[in-house]
């Protein structure tokens, strides 16, 4: 149980991996893709990742944008 008056130690806070790179970082250092509920390092690693699923981004940006 965290108390709410420390700090976190590092076992205290989430490590996730990288959906592009495979990377393992602490979560709230990398950026959450909340549509397909991963993470990624940076802008950097969604720019390889949406390159590399290309029609997943085609396909949400159609959903959204064209009518």
């Amino acid at each position: 149980m965290l108390d709410r008056f420390r700090p976190p130690s590092p076992s205290d806070e989430t490590r996730t991996t990288c959906a592009n790179c495979g990377a393992e970082r602490y979560a709230d250092e990398m950026l959450y893709d909340d549509h397909m509920e991963h993470y990624v390092c940076d802008r950097a690693c969604f720019e390889d990742w949406a390159d590399d699923n290309f029609e997943i981004v085609n396909d949400y940006y159609v959903r959204l944008n064209v009518y």
